[in-house]
């Protein structure tokens, strides 16, 4: 009896024994790694390296290109146009004082005979006056009487013949100027518009002839905000405009020159306006208005949209960074000390897919910044994250 109670308890010792180290090898197994569990705390993010410092900003706007000077060409003399230049249609060129048109002039010829004969008359007449008022004194001063009279010295006569003389000088100008004004020219290199009239019409003083504008030089007015212009230096005479034109796929750049900034808002849009000077827009210097070879650009037109890029100031503690890695309320979220962190910035200008920011503050006195370009589906200032490998990043 007492041998079956030592093999019973020698039997259930060992259960109990087996037991304890079936339970030690299913904790020790399930133990948690905490090297894994380390790693797993973290998440991973594309990081892009971005430096603090000076940058150039830009502004940009967009406008239409108009004509600087633009005016409806008017007759100054009466008569039938009896001669035309070829180019006197819409889109022809003219240098300065090329003849545009000519008006019959055998009447504003005649009328400059006629002043010359009147200028010869009167001319004779004060020479007349002059010699008989000379005379005059004389016979005057051989009487002994000192005092004169005007009437006997033919004063009265010969201030009437000065008059005629000077109006008969006058007259022949003003026959000139009208025969002249028979020869239709503008002082500057100019493009036609429109035109009103043709060969053989009659036109009447002041019937418009075309509608002209000067080819030299254009403008384009191009609207900013008023924040914008407290970041341009409107003393500065010498700052150069970007303008870009677009044609079918090609982009072509032309260089403005700033003018002046309109001192009034527009009452519609509350913009500030940007007066742009454009030289030779239509490449009429040197080519005639015949496009280059291919590879060149191609001249502007009036009333083509442009879009511009204006130099303003450098900004300090500013940044460079990809539109995406703007957060909401104008927040960038960056890698410090292993942990993600919130900085606020504000939005000086865009290009493309980049954007212009400066910092709000720099308390860290960071350098570059480890910025966070990576999408999280949840995310708060503190949270532990991590660089993903170098070969895993594509962003």
């Amino acid at each position: 009896m007492l041998g079956r109670f030592e093999n019973k308890k020698n039997i259930w010792l060992l259960i109990v024994v087996g037991a304890i180290v079936v339970l030690l090898i299913f904790l020790t197994k399930n133990q948690p790694d905490v090297k894994k569990f380390e790693e797993n705390k973290y998440q991973y993010v594309h990081i892009k390296d971005v430096q603090i410092g000076d940058n150039k900003s830009w502004i940009y706007s967009q406008g239409v290109l108009k004509p600087k000077t633009q005016i409806r060409l008017s007759s100054q003399v009466s008569g039938r146009v009896h001669k035309i230049s070829p180019k006197f249609d819409s889109g022809g060129h003219f240098k300065a004082n090329e003849n545009i048109l000519e008006i019959e002039d055998v009447d504003y010829l005649y009328a400059l005979s006629k002043a010359e004969a009147n200028l010869a008359n009167a001319s004779e007449n004060l020479s007349i006056e002059r010699s008989r008022s000379k005379q005059a004194k004389q016979e005057w001063i051989d009487l002994g009487d000192k005092s004169s009279n005007d009437l006997f010295l033919r004063k009265p006569q010969l201030e009437s013949a000065k008059a005629n003389f000077k109006a008969a000088q006058s007259q022949l100008s003003l026959a000139k100027l009208n025969l002249s004004r028979t020869k239709v020219n503008l002082p500057y290199d100019a493009l036609i518009l429109e035109k009103f009239v043709d060969l053989g019409q009659f036109v009447s003083i002041g019937l418009p002839l075309a509608d002209i504008y000067d080819s030299s030089v254009a403008q384009i007015i191009l609207p900013i905000k008023a924040s914008d212009r407290l970041m341009l230096d409107l003393t500065n005479q010498s700052i150069n405009v970007f303008l870009y034109a677009i044609y079918g796929d090609k982009q072509y750049e032309w260089i403005g020159k700033l003018l002046r900034a309109d001192s009034k808002l527009d009452d519609v849009t509350k913009q500030y306006k940007l007066v742009v000077e454009v030289n030779d827009p239509f490449l009429l210097k040197n080519n005639n208005f015949i496009l280059k070879s291919a590879g060149s650009k191609p001249p502007l037109a009036i009333g083509q949209f442009l879009k511009a890029k204006i130099p303003g100031d450098v900004i300090a503690d500013s940044l460079i960074i990809p539109k995406k890695a703007l957060r909401i309320n104008n927040k960038i979220w960056i890698l410090y000390e292993d942990k993600l962190k919130y900085l606020s910035v504000d939005v000086i200008g865009s290009e493309d897919d980049m954007l212009l920011v400066k910092l709000r503050e720099n308390s860290l006195n960071l350098k570059v910044l480890s910025l966070v370009v990576s999408d999280l589906s949840v995310s708060y200032p503190g949270m532990f994250i991590k660089q993903f490998p170098i070969e895993a990043e594509q962003y």
